[in-house]
Formats: C-alpha cells, sequence, structure tokens
C-alpha cells in the first residue's frame, strides 16, 4: 500500500506533463555559430590526439572523451540549426563562412587518422 501512495502521483504528474503541449525555442544564428566553433574545437583536439597517438591506454581514453565530445557537438548543432528560425543574409554568410572554414580541417583529421591506420 505504502509503494502504491508513492507511485500513483509520480505516475499522474508524469502523465501529466507528457500530456502538455511542447514549444519548441527558435535557436539563433549566434547559438550554431557557437556549436560549430565547439565542432572546430574538438576537431582540432582529436586530430592533434590522434597524430600524437602512439597506442597507450590514457591515449586511447583521451581519444574516447574527444571523440564523445565531438559526438555530442554534432548532435547539438544538429538539433539547434533544426530549431531554428530562417536566418537573415549576414548570419547565414556567417554560418556559411563557419562550415567553410571547419570543412579543410575535417578533411585534415580524416587524412590524418586513414595515415595513422595505414602505418
Amino acid at each position: 500500500m505504502q509503494l502504491l501512495t508513492t507511485l500513483l502521483p509520480l505516475l499522474l504528474a508524469s502523465t501529466l506533463s507528457s500530456a502538455l503541449p511542447v514549444t519548441k525555442t527558435k535557436r539563433s544564428a549566434s547559438t550554431v555559430l557557437s556549436d560549430l566553433a565547439s565542432i572546430s574545437s574538438d576537431v582540432a583536439t582529436l586530430t592533434s590526439d590522434a597524430t600524437a597517438y602512439t597506442g597507450s591506454l590514457l591515449q586511447s581514453l583521451a581519444l574516447a572523451i574527444t571523440v564523445d565530445s565531438l559526438e555530442s557537438a554534432i548532435t547539438t548543432a544538429t538539433s539547434d540549426t533544426t530549431s531554428s528560425g530562417t536566418f537573415d543574409s549576414t548570419d547565414s554568410d556567417n554560418i556559411l563562412a563557419a562550415v567553410t572554414t571547419l570543412t579543410p580541417k575535417i578533411v585534415t583529421l580524416l587524412s590524418d587518422l586513414d595515415a595513422k591506420v595505414m602505418l
């Protein structure tokens, strides 16, 4: 009986809160730019860690942490971008510039990883 009196209010609250309408908050261009900066930073860290990798356990852990951080940054950027409204031309240009700057960094990372694997 004690379990029922504890669990029932929790279930009711959960049911009511899930039935409430969800409002999506529009993300701004500055949020998307910040997300892209985080991705860029994580790519730079991963590139540095990967090129310095010699196979030690601590380096493996550092790589795993950086990959998790990069994955989270990409997920956040994707969510924020799809939740954003239409950007004006200045914001669009700034976001395009950030992506254009990020692209060669990703290509360098992939090349460095490919070279490391081939060794």
